[in-house]
């Protein structure tokens, strides 16, 4: 099991399961928060990691602060 925490950055390796706005990130204005996870398969993300591919894609609003975008179910390679 992935443990989940929330970042202004997602670091190499890794991706991201839902993105808001946020004024935490930025000292002027708002800029992206991301919830981070370490990848695995049968999971939905917002970004394909290296190592990764995907079976399937669905159109989200949770991928991007601004409008749809699309999520993708994780296989390892």
């Amino acid at each position: 099991m992935s443990v989940a925490y929330l970042s202004c950055t997602v670091p190499s390796g890794y991706t991201y399961t839902s993105v808001t706005n946020t004024t935490t990130c930025s000292t002027s204005g708002f800029a992206p928060l991301y919830d981070v996870v370490q990848p695995r398969t049968g999971l939905w993300a917002c970004t394909v990691p290296r190592g990764f591919t995907y079976t399937a894609t669905s159109s989200t609003i949770v991928c991007s602060t601004s409008g749809l975008s699309t999520s993708y179910l994780l296989r390892a390679i």
